[in-house]
């Protein structure tokens, strides 16, 4: 019995053991399998985590980006607002630069009219109105200058005193409209004939003044008797011939002006009494 018992079971076990394996495979294979599930699992878990992470990280990046453009349309504001700011600040520099340029110019327009009209009235103030010539107390001053000069280096002077011969019967025959036409003729005809470093001017009334720079007595005796010459072959425009007297002086040292202006006086007045329309040096 016992032996059959003990055939039964090795019988059995026989058959049970590839039954058994095929049971300890399965479940073997069952491990295996969720073993593997859990890796896959893991690993799609870990792959999700990852895009997870890099979409965190684009999406940061993103924001990034999106904020320095935000950033940079500000700070682009701000600095258009500076550059319109700065324009208006250089208009307004431009505006007070062109305001400055005109007040300059003004100015300058100014002081060159100040200037020619400070000229206009000094030579109003030394010109004689009718004939054009230099007045009478321009040629005042202009021989204490040649007084100074020959004090200085010798430089010798003379003056010419000269007077229109019967310059009353002009006037009293033709009237003084024509006598006025006389002198500025008579004016003209000193400034063509003599030279540019002598000095013309109107003494008074029909009577004429020269200066005659760096000039001794026998150069202004020769300029007179020139000068004499041109008024007597001129037209004046009437029938009555018209000629002047002369007196010369020459300036000797440490005379004074009037002493210079006497002695040319003096030899005018003789000229006119020797028969006018001469000249008289001596």
């Amino acid at each position: 019995m016992k032996l059959i018992l003990f055939l039964f079971t090795l019988i059995s076990l026989g058959y049970a053991s590839p039954l058994f394996g095929n049971i300890l495979d399965s479940q073997a294979l069952e491990q295996g399998i969720e073993k593997i599930d859990s890796r896959y699992t893991e690993a799609i878990n870990e792959n999700l985590d990852y895009k997870r992470k890099i979409l965190f990280y684009l999406a940061q990046k993103t924001n990034d980006k999106q904020q320095k453009v935000a950033d940079v349309k500000k700070d682009s504001h701000l600095l258009i607002i500076k550059i319109k700011n700065l324009q208006k600040d250089l208009l307004k520099r431009d505006y007070m630069l062109l305001l400055l340029l005109l007040l300059f110019v003004s100015l300058i327009i100014f002081a060159v009219k100040i200037v020619k009209e400070n000229k206009l009235y000094k030579d109003l103030a030394q010109i004689d109105v009718l004939s054009g010539l230099f007045n009478r107390r321009f040629m005042i001053n202009r021989m204490e200058e040649e007084i100074c000069k020959y004090k200085r280096d010798k430089t010798p002077f003379s003056i010419l005193l000269i007077d229109i011969d019967y310059f009353k019967e002009v006037n009293d025959k033709y009237g003084h409209h024509k006598g006025d036409l006389v002198i500025k003729k008579i004016s003209t005809l000193m400034k063509e004939h003599t030279r540019n470093t002598d000095i013309c001017a109107r003494w008074g009334g029909e009577e004429f003044i020269i200066l005659a720079t760096n000039t001794d007595l026998e150069g202004a005796l020769q300029l007179a008797c020139n000068f004499r010459e041109v008024v007597e072959k001129h037209d004046f425009e009437i029938q009555t011939a018209l000629t002047i007297s002369t007196g010369i002086s020459s300036y000797l040292a440490n005379q004074e002006q009037e002493c210079v202006l006497k002695v040319a006086d003096e030899r005018l007045y003789k000229a006119k009494e020797k028969g006018r329309n001469r000249v008289e040096f001596t």
